[in-house]
């Protein structure tokens, strides 16, 4: 008789038994507070807002995308540092999630002030979910660069446009 390893392919992505175990008492895993340790290595930003639109928590990433001190912004009314021309939209999305029952996720895109003045383009995401305290965690990162090949992207359309116009014009 011939033992070999039968492996469920109707999930091929499902671990087994053994390999979660192995996983749930990898070394890292073991100590529980290492997690904490997970958005130290992020890109992107995680930010902890009450109801009302208060920093209560920023990861450390905030430094290196806003160039704010990680304490800097708990406190403050997270609203008062969008662009005003976003400012009403993103305010409305959040207050979406907050006043909704269930599961519903926002995307937003805005401009953010940086720490330096400038304003960069970010994309938030969060849940109705909220944490057992009744907060909401909020993900961000960096967009300015994809923002910028949009508009080169569009920029160059509309000039492919102007010229065919032109060429159109020409023809009559």
């Amino acid at each position: 008789m011939t033992e070999g390893l039968i492996r469920d392919r109707t999930h091929p992505n499902r671990m087994d038994s053994d390999q979660q175990s192995r996983l749930q008492t990898a070394p890292e895993l073991r100590n529980v507070s290492s997690l904490g340790q997970l958005p130290l290595h992020s890109t992107d930003l995680l930010t902890l807002l009450d109801p009302t639109g208060v920093v209560l928590y920023e990861t450390p990433s905030i430094e290196r995308l806003y160039g704010y001190e990680q304490k800097e912004l708990v406190g403050e009314q997270v609203a008062d540092y969008f662009h005003p021309e976003d400012r009403d939209r993103v305010v409305k999305a959040f207050a979406a999630i907050v006043s909704t029952e269930g599961s519903h996720v926002e995307t937003v895109e805005y401009r953010h002030l940086m720490a330096d003045g400038s304003y960069k383009w970010i994309e938030s995401v969060s849940s109705s979910n909220p944490t057992p305290d009744g907060n909401y965690v909020i993900n961000s990162r960096d967009i300015s660069e994809r923002k910028q090949r949009e508009r080169e992207i569009q920029q160059t359309r509309e000039q492919v446009q102007s010229e065919r116009d032109g060429k159109e014009a020409i023809r009559q």
